[in-house]
């Protein structure tokens, strides 16, 4: 810093201005202190601007820099919006610290109107802000809400311009979500029955069957839904059945699907796909017509595209074929791109060599791919070294520097270009593509210096030699290729018979005229070309193809089964963290409404007066049934203790209540969120009361409590795959389940509206989405004169009316009402008798025909009934008398239909029946009490994957007994030792104490589960457990394990047999969903491609008394977090968990997440936000010295983290050109930043406690990083 410093103001926050201290030398406004940061769109325009100067910065002269100076003083005076007072006061010849980061510039006039300069063009209107205080201008308002929120909180609101855009616009909202398409535009009919093609080709590949006229006819029909009509996946599903099922004309067995739902989300998706296609296709079309290219073969290879692959091998054609007629395009623009050496050999004329080899490159890729020759090369009577001769000269220089002589250096050039034609050829690559995907071979193989043992993840297909076509209906490339991307796997793809695919490539580029040597020897160099083109051009861009196209397969397989798995999932007592806590107890509603909360501190005593209070609560509220479960895998002695109560109840005239166990994976995100705590907040209700509500609640209505997830809904493993997928990925397959269950049984839209219990289903119902509920309900809302208002639950309540006020008065929009009317259910005192039906509104005239046919009514008779009675004993009638709708003939009505539904009629005619007799009937599956082994799985974390017999496993002892020793698994599981099986010879009972003592930790070998007892028995003989003993593998391999390749491994390395390995000892088991079995490394290789804040629970290599916890702040910034254990029962998590020795306290690990890494991820996330972030110091330093190279008389600053200390953070600032770059470095905390021993809430308050603190250095030398 400059040896004189005067002070800053204070009142950042109140926005004093008192103003700076004269020097003599001219000032440079190094802060303002009243400013406070915020990140406007102003700013995010000024990082765009900086980042432009960063990468342009190169291309400045130092003259040119000059003129930027010169230019100062000028663009001062032009820049009208600047305040003058202040700047003439504060000029003198003292450093100005106040004008640090005070962002003053015009950068039109300063790089003025040279052509060289076009980069910088209309900044003075986008950009003048750039280095602009915002209390020196005077700033126009801008209008709307964007003036008053930050980004974040117009996203929070919903208000974005994206977002209204969704809002007002008539299309489904997840249709408007696909980006990079114009969403609104209809498919031609032209366009779908190309789709049709293409579609059905790979839905019918993924699928394993072939493209019947039957299944492409179906496929035919929902592009016609989706692309024309733009119905959503749960419309069609529900109401264009018959496109996609075939059914008994009684209707009376169940119908065989032609394409399943999950079908018809994949057509959703190639649909998408589809649009891209078409758009990259207009593209091209524009490229040639840009350039003015005439070529027949690109016409012809562009209407025959049927793949993205073809689009872009036909685009990477033209930029190759036509590369000197684009550059000549280009020529007037400033920056252009270095020649290739494509382009080089073409200004040296070797193009006319190469024409000399007689290949027709188009005809040569023809003949590939009709299979026979038609391509015969030109024979050349000149010697290809002759013929090289003439342009040997201008390879004189290159020949002094190699072993080649110039004619060699020639011909090679001259290959090379010719391998580059024939790489860039269309009818080539297709060729080769398809033989690829025919004939190719994944080969997978340990990566170097990498030892895969039994417990890797990795082992059963560590040595793998598997068709491409066997990777079909499986996620298993997708687990490749995590190995690979962890540097654990190599993997290659190799074409089964390579040599005779090469003989065929040979065979159709060489001449057939065997006696002409000279012939001969060009054979030669065609060979080398296309060889090269086969191996160097080709391969390794279908080698990245291939393993993106297994990949998409793989996780689109993933997804598939995600969804399905939570479709299933979505067809309360406590003991909370057990010990010596008490016993929560609540009771619920049938809408899910607290009633009544009690707590027990002594229920397992029978004589106590909590026994006898529980069997009281028992017989006032008459409960249907008794969820149960204890976070700390003590649900085992709850539930014999609410067996005794319950037992005691139904022996004194109670019902037998079913006392049920679930899975409280909702229930323990609940407890810790901040909808949780909104609901039920601290104040009033602890985390047990709060998670035995979520259990009951995921008892009653699971659909409603898993919706209410949101995003957190990746938390719940629904297939032991999900972790595969990208999030965005994984989240929109698990919300496609939300969706399709939702329709099924509809949603009541004014519950959904006044119960914000129930609000969360409304977002999937179809055509809907978060942005038009949103705007839903404030329509609802404001329009007050055409709400029914009535008095429920003791508050008022906003009622549609009916499905017909969706449209008419809440304008959804025709298309979004058309989607969602039928899955919308209106039961209060609605007008309309159909409206709590799945009747589709298109439908109501013919359901009203049908039903006044039933009860034998003409039109005015059936009228006048309507108009006196209410309508829903219109529907009563039909229910209570089924026969009269049974003996409707419903061929007569779809016939007379047929005239005026183009869809097929017979269903909907059958639908309508069956809705008018058993309205809204739920499809679901009557609830499951779940089997043994899922209540084992559910409480204890162990399947039959992770705990079988034989397995070595580490315990710890809490009892000993005469004969036998008490122990506890890592899961919560009780271990029975008994005397015959701790020595490997006989021992008496006195030795048991002497020789073990109470928590110790040995290793023991499973000898048998009891699931129904949750318990083990073990043996911890030296000859069950020790290393010299060997344990076969329990664990099968995929059916194409590479055997051989393993034994050639082994040979060269000289291990051990595959099938035998030394004893490793299983790795601690921690039941909860982020656990790992990973060392650090591990988790960062499995942390790598997930988003910032994603975490692994692991276990600690310090010992048994702690955890590890691995959470990824950014790209490569990983911080470990060591977890101290205290309070343990046995060997399970401990009941309190200490964070930095003790710094942080919490109860569970779940608790620890939200409030300790959730909290400091949401903190890294703000402050990577901000406009002042850069990714790294070096980045940070050129960021500086280029803003103080644009602008010399200011001074600048920002942060980055630091890659070398994750979770702290480096502040470096810099007060003129040429001064040092000052660094403070602070640390990042779960309440904030902290910064010289103070913490900051938010990123605002740590810029502007960074000024102060530059003020109160301002005289004396700044504090350095150490």
């Amino acid at each position: 810093p400059p040896e004189t410093m005067p002070e800053i103001e204070e009142g950042i926050d109140e926005g004093v201005d008192e103003g700076v201290e004269e020097g003599p030398e001219e000032g440079v406004n190094v802060m303002d202190s009243s400013e406070e940061e915020e990140e406007t769109d102003e700013e995010a325009a000024k990082e765009k601007f900086l980042t432009r100067i960063y990468f342009l910065v190169d291309d400045i002269s130092e003259d040119e820099l000059e003129l930027i100076g010169e230019n100062r003083s000028r663009s001062e005076q032009n820049f009208k919006r600047l305040k003058r007072g202040r700047q003439e006061k504060s000029r003198g010849n003292a450093y100005d610290v106040k004008r640090i980061f005070d962002d003053e510039d015009a950068m039109e006039d300063q790089f003025g109107n040279d052509s060289d300069f076009e980069a910088f063009q209309d900044l003075d209107e986008k950009y003048s802000f750039a280095f602009d205080n915002p209390e020196d201008m005077d700033v126009e308002p801008a209008e709307g809400l964007e003036a008053i929120l930050d980004d974040s909180a117009l996203k929070r609101l919903k208000m974005t311009s994206d977002d209204i855009r969704i809002k007002n616009t008539d299309l489904p909202e997840r249709m408007l979500l696909r980006s990079e398409i114009d969403q609104g535009r209809k498919l031609t009919d032209a366009e779908i029955e190309e789709a049709t093609k293409m579609i059905s080709e790979d839905l019918a590949y993924f699928n394993e069957q072939r493209p019947t006229n039957q299944f492409m006819v179906a496929v035919k029909r929902v592009l016609k839904c989706l692309g024309q009509e733009f119905f959503e996946v749960p419309y069609i599903y529900t109401y264009r059945r018959d496109y996609i099922a075939e059914f008994d004309d009684d209707f009376s067995k169940p119908p065989r699907e032609i394409l399943t739902r999950a079908d018809l989300w994949h057509i959703y998706d190639l649909e998408y796909k589809y649009r891209l296609f078409i758009k990259k296709r207009e593209e091209i079309k524009e490229t040639i017509k840009k350039y003015r290219i005439d070529d027949d073969h690109v016409d012809n290879f562009l209407s025959d595209a049927s793949t993205i692959e073809a689009l872009t091998d036909l685009y990477s054609y033209i930029h190759h074929q036509y590369s000197q007629q684009i550059v000549a395009a280009l020529t007037s623009r400033r920056h252009v791109k270095k020649a290739s050496f494509y382009e080089e050999c073409l200004s040296r004329n070797l193009d006319k060599l190469v024409n000399k080899f007689g290949v027709r490159v188009k005809e040569f890729g023809k003949s590939l791919n009709l299979g026979k020759k038609i391509h015969y090369p030109h024979e050349s009577m000149q010697d290809p070294y002759v013929a090289a001769q003439e342009f040997a000269s201008v390879y004189t220089r290159k020949a002094e520097f190699t072993n080649l002589n110039p004619v060699e250096l020639a011909l090679a050039d001259a290959v090379k270009m010719l391998s580059q034609d024939i790489g860039f050829e269309p009818s080539f690559r297709k060729f080769v593509r398809r033989r690829i995907l025919e004939q190719g071979i994944i080969v997978v193989s340990p990566a170097p210096h990498k030892d895969i043992d039994i417990n890797h993840e990795c082992w059963p297909y560590r040595y793998l030699r598997k068709p491409i076509s066997r990777f079909r209906n499986s996620g298993l490339f997708a687990k490749i290729m995590r190995g690979e991307d962890r540097g654990v796997l190599k993997v290659k793809i190799e074409l089964e018979r390579e040599d005779d695919f090469l003989d065929i490539l040979e065979k159709h580029i060489v001449g057939d005229n065997r006696g002409n040597p000279v012939d001969q020897k060009w054979n030669k160099f065609r060979i080398d070309a296309v060889h090269a083109a086969y191996s160097k051009i080709l391969c390794p861009i279908i080698d990245v193809w291939i393993k993106a196209r297994l990949k998409d397969d793989a996780e689109q397989w993933i997804m598939r089964q995600c969804m399905l798995g939570l479709e299933s999932v979505l067809v309360a007592v406590s003991w909370g963290p057990g010990g010596r806590h008490p016993t929560e107890c609540v009771c619920l509603d049938e809408s899910g409404r607290l009633l009544e909360n009690v707590r027990f501190s002594d229920l397992r005593d029978k004589e106590s007066k909590d026994f006898y209070d529980f069997y009281s609560f028992l017989r006032e509220f008459k409960p249907n049934a008794i969820v149960l479960r204890s976070y700390d895998n003590r649900t085992k002695y709850l539930l014999e203790t609410v067996q005794d109560v319950v037992g005691y109840y139904k022996n004194h005239g109670g019902d037998d209540i079913p006392i049920i166990i679930i899975n409280d994976e909702v229930a323990k995100i609940y407890r810790h969120s901040v909808r949780g705590r909104q609901d039920y907040p601290d104040t009033e209700y602890n985390e047990v009361v709060r998670y035995c509500i979520s259990l009951a609640r995921s008892l009653q209505n699971p659909i409603q409590e898993y919706a209410a997830l949101e995003e957190s809904i990746t938390y719940i493993k629904c297939h032991s795959q999900q972790s595969l997928l990208p999030k965005e990925k994984e989240l929109e397959c698990l919300q496609r389940a939300f969706i399709n269950i939702v329709n099924e049984i509809g949603v009541d839209i004014n519950d959904a509206i006044n119960s914000p219990y129930k609000s969360d289903l409304l977002q999937y119902v179809s055509g809907l989405g978060p942005r038009k509920v949103d705007a839903l309900y404030k329509r609802v809302l404001l329009e007050g004169q055409t709400i029914d208002m009535e008095r429920r639950y003791g508050s008022d309540v906003i009622d549609v009316a009916k499905r017909e006020d969706l449209n008419r008065v809440y304008q959804l929009g025709p298309k979004v009402y058309a989607n969602c009317a039928g899955f919308i259910r209106i039961r209060p005192r609605a007008l309309e008798s159909f409206d709590d039906t799945r009747i589709h509104p298109t439908y109501y005239i013919l359901a009203r025909k049908m039903a006044a046919d039933a009860l034998d009514l003409d039109d005015d008779e059936a009228e006048e009934e309507l108009q006196q009675s209410n309508r829903r004993d219109f529907l009563r009638r039909l229910s209570e008398e089924p026969d009269r709708l049974n003996d409707l003939i419903l061929e007569d009505y779809a016939k007379s239909l047929s005239k005026y539904y183009e869809s097929p009629t017979k269903l909907i005619l059958h639908n309508i029946k069956t809705e008018m007799m058993n309205p809204y009937a739920d499809p679901r599956k009557p609830f499951e009490i779940p089997s043994t082994d899922k209540i084992f799985a559910m409480i204890t974390g162990e399947t039959d994957d992770t705990l079988y017999e034989g397995l070595i496993v580490c315990v710890k002892i809490y009892k000993i007994e005469d004969k036998a020793l008490k122990c506890q698994l890592d899961s919560g599981l009780d271990g029975t030792i008994t005397i015959g099986y701790i020595a490997d010879h006989r021992i008496e009972s006195p030795e048991l104490r002497s020789r073990f003592h109470i928590d110790q930790q040995i290793y023991a070998k499973i000898l048998s589960i009891d699931k129904i007892k949750f318990s083990v028995t073990l043996s911890c003989r030296p000859r069950d457990v020790n290393g010299k003993q060997t344990i076969q593998s329990q664990r099968s391999v995929d059916s194409d394990y590479d055997y051989d390749a393993e034994a050639r491994a082994q040979t060269s390395k000289q291990v051990k047999p595959r099938n035998v390995i030394t004893h490793k000892p299983h790795t601690r088991v921690i039941p909860h969903p982020m656990f790992k079995p990973f060392t650090f490394a591990e988790a960062q290789d499995y942390l790598r491609d997930k988003q910032p804040g994603s975490l692994v629970i692991r276990p600690s290599s310090k010992g048994l008394n702690y955890i590890s916890i691995t959470w990824k702040l950014y790209d490569n910034i990983y911080q470990h977090i060591d977890v101290i254990e205290e309070d343990k029962t046995g060997a399970v998590i401990g009941r309190k968990l200490l964070v930095e020795n003790g710094k942080y306290v919490y109860s569970d690990l779940d608790e620890l997440i939200v409030e300790y890494v959730e909290s400091k991820a949401q903190k890294v996330e703000a402050l990577v936000s901000h406009t002042k972030y850069k990714a790294t110091e070096d980045i940070l330093r050129d960021f500086l010295n280029m803003s103080l190279t644009v602008n010399p008389r200011q001074s600048e600053y920002g942060f980055c983290l630091d890659t070398k200390t994750p979770g702290w953070f480096s502040f470096m600032f810099k007060f003129k050109p040429g001064s040092q770059t000052d660094t403070w470095t602070g640390s990042i905390r779960p309440d904030g930043y902290k910064l010289k021993d103070q913490i900051y809430p938010t990123v605002v308050d740590l810029i502007n406690g960074f000024k102060r603190n530059v003020s109160k250095n301002s005289g004396t030398q700044a504090y350095m990083r150490r």
